[in-house]
C-alpha cells in the first residue's frame, strides 16, 4: 500500500527529470560543439574545432584550424590545399608561435600567437608547394612537444 501512495510523487519526479533533460539536451543550431579533454601535465590536449575535421584537414574550403593548448598543438597532422589558410589560435596563456621546418621566412620570423585567443589567419604562400612539412612552435623549449606534420596538397 505504501508503494501505491508514492506512485504519483515518483511519476512527477520522473516527468520533471525528463523535461529537464529534454531542455538541456541540445539546441537547434547546426553548429558542431567543440570537444576539449583536460590536459594532463606533459600530455597533449585534444580539441575538435567546428572549422576543421578532427584530423585538421580543411573542410570543403581551403581553411584548417590549428590550436595551441597548454604546451601542445591540438593535432599532430594538418592537411591544407596549396594556397589555403591555416587559422592559428592560442587557447592558453603561454607564449606560442608557428613555424615550418625548412621554410626560411617562417623560421626567421615565426607567426606569433597572442594569448587572448585571437585567431591569426596564415595564408600558405605560393612558394610552399605540395608536400609534407614539419610545423612547430619555435619558442625555446617548445618544439619537442609542439611539432606536427603539415601536408600541402
Amino acid at each position: 500500500m505504501l508503494a501505491l501512495e508514492r506512485l504519483p510523487t515518483v511519476a512527477v519526479v520522473a516527468i520533471l527529470t525528463l523535461a529537464l533533460l529534454a531542455a538541456c539536451g541540445g539546441d537547434d543550431d547546426d553548429e558542431p560543439a567543440a570537444t576539449r579533454v583536460s590536459a594532463v601535465v606533459g600530455a597533449p590536449t585534444t580539441t575538435t574545432p567546428p572549422a576543421a575535421s578532427p584530423t585538421g584537414s580543411a573542410p570543403t574550403g581551403a581553411r584548417a584550424r590549428l590550436e595551441a593548448v597548454d604546451i601542445a598543438w591540438n593535432q599532430a597532422t594538418l592537411t591544407v590545399p596549396a594556397g589555403g589558410t591555416i587559422d592559428l589560435v592560442n587557447l592558453g596563456d603561454i607564449e606560442h608561435n608557428f613555424a615550418i621546418d625548412g621554410y626560411a621566412p617562417l623560421e626567421d620570423e615565426p607567426v606569433d600567437l597572442p594569448t587572448d585567443g585571437t585567431v591569426v589567419p596564415y595564408a600558405l604562400p605560393g612558394d610552399l608547394g605540395p608536400g609534407s612539412y614539419t610545423y612547430y612552435c619555435a619558442v625555446p623549449g617548445h618544439r619537442a612537444l609542439m611539432s606536427g606534420t603539415l601536408t600541402v596538397r
